[in-house]
C-alpha cells in the first residue's frame, strides 16, 4: 500500500501532536516494510533526522500549511499525485475531494466543553467541517477509551470506525532514563509539566500549593515546565497576578522551553508530579513521571485511571483541602523505582494502525 501521513504539524518541540509523531512514525515505517510511506511536511523538517534509515518513504515538502485556509486551494491535488491507497492527517489536514481513504487523528474533543480555548479558525472548522470529516473517514485514530467513547457520542461515529492507539514515552526521552546527571534544580520541588489554558487548572494548583506551603515546615518549590510567563496572554496576566498575591513569587520557578535531557532531570528528582486537570485525553505527563519514578498525584479523571490506575495518587477535583492533604503526605511514602510499570508502548500502537488499514 500507499500510505501517506500528514506531518505538517509536526514541529522541533513537544507539543502533543509532536510527542505522538516522534514515536508513531519510526514505528510505523519499521513495521510497515511492506508498504511506502510518503511524509508530507512544511516548515522546517529537521526531525525527520531522527527517522531510521530505510527505502520505504520519501519526505515530500508542502506549500499548503496545515490549520490554514491555503490548504483548500491544492492540498486535494498534491495528494493525487502519490496514488495514495490512506492518508493518515489530523483535523486540520482534512480537505473535502481527497481519493483515497482517509484515516483521521484526533486526540480529543477539548473544544466541545472549552469552546472559548478555540481560536476562529477552529471554530469555523468545527461548524463547516469537522462531523463531515468524521464521517467520511474510514479510520478514526484515537489515544484512550475515554476519548474513543467522546468520539462517538459527539460526532455520531460508530464504534467500528474507532481505533485506539495509547501514547507512551517518547523514543528521544526515554533513554535518559540511564542517565543522573547534576541536579537541574537544587532542593525539593513539585513538579507540573503542560501549558497553562484553562483545563489544565493551574491557578487551582498555585492555590492549593500555597496553602499547603503556609502551613509546612518543609521550604519545596513548584516547578513549572511549559508555562510561558512573557506572553501577554489573558491567562498569563492572571497567573502573575495571583502568584504576587499569593505572596509564593519566590517560591514558583517557571521554566518555558527545556529539552529532553532537562525534563528528565525534572522528573527524577521531583517529590511528585502534580496533574489538577479539569480535563485530559490522555495525561502524557503522568506516564513520562511513573517512568522515571516520579510518584504522581492527579485529578480523579476517568481517563487518568486506565493507565495510571494503582500507581498514581488520585484526588477529587478541585478539592483544595484533599490536595494540600495529599502533598503534606507524599513525603511519607517509599521510594521505589517505577519505570518498570509503563505497559503501553509504541511497537504496540503502530501495529494497531497497520492492521486497521488492512
Amino acid at each position: 500500500m500507499n500510505i501517506g501521513l500528514d506531518l505538517r504539524e509536526w514541529q522541533n518541540f513537544p507539543t502533543g501532536i509532536s510527542r505522538y509523531f516522534e514515536g508513531i512514525v519510526p514505528e510505523l515505517l519499521k513495521q510497515g516494510s511492506n508498504h511506502f510511506f510518503f511524509l508530507f511536511v512544511s516548515g522546517d523538517a529537521g526531525f525527520v533526522g531522527n527517522l531510521p534509515k530505510g527505502d520505504n518513504f520519501q519526505v515530500v515538502f508542502s506549500r499548503f500549511p496545515s490549520k490554514s485556509f491555503i490548504q483548500f486551494l491544492g492540498w486535494q491535488k498534491q495528494i493525487r499525485l502519490f496514488n495514495l491507497d490512506w492518508l493518515i492527517t489530523t483535523p486540520y489536514g482534512y480537505v473535502p475531494g481527497l481519493k483515497c481513504h482517509v484515516a483521521l487523528i484526533i486526540f480529543d474533543l477539548l473544544y466541545h466543553r472549552y469552546p472559548n480555548q478555540a481560536g476562529f479558525k477552529f471554530r469555523l472548522y468545527q461548524s463547516l467541517l469537522e462531523k463531515r470529516a468524521a464521517s467520511e473517514a474510514a479510520r478514526i485514530i484515537t489515544i484512550s477509551d475515554f476519548c474513543a467513547k467522546d468520539i462517538q457520542d459527539k460526532l455520531s461515529v460508530p464504534p467500528n470506525k474507532l481505533v485506539i492507539t495509547p501514547l507512551a514515552v517518547s523514543p528521544l526521552l526515554a533513554p535518559m532514563v540511564k542517565i543522573r546527571g547534576q541536579r537541574l534544580l537544587e532542593g525539593d520541588y513539585f513538579l507540573y509539566v503542560g501549558n497553562h489554558r484553562p483545563h489544565k487548572n493551574l491557578p487551582f494548583l498555585l492555590n492549593v500549593f500555597s496553602c499547603w506551603f503556609k502551613q509546612s515546615s518543609h521550604r519545596v518549590k513548584l516547578a513549572l515546565v511549559g508555562c510561558d510567563l512573557l506572553s501577554k496572554s489573558k491567562n498569563t496576566r492572571a497567573l502573575q497576578h495571583q502568584v504576587g498575591e499569593l505572596g509564593i513569587s519566590n517560591e514558583v520557578i517557571f521554566f518555558k522551553d527545556i529539552d529532553d535531557a532537562k525534563l528528565a532531570n525534572l522528573y527524577q528528582n521531583a517529590i511528585a508530579l502534580l496533574i489538577p486537570s479539569l480535563f485530559e485525553g490522555f495525561g502524557l505527563s503522568g506516564l513520562e513521571a511513573l517512568y522515571f519514578g516520579c510518584p504522581v498525584i492527579c485529578s480523579n479523571l476517568p481517563v487518568f485511571y486506565e493507565f495510571m490506575e494503582g500507581y498514581a495518587h488520585f484526588v477529587p477535583v478541585n478539592n483544595i483541602d484533599i490536595w494540600a492533604d495529599s502533598l503534606k503526605r507524599v513525603f511519607g511514602w517509599p521510594i521505589k523505582e517505577r519505570h518498570g510499570i509503563v505497559k503501553t508502548s509504541w511497537d504496540s500502537s503502530a501495529g494497531i494502525i497497520l492492521s486497521s488499514l488492512s
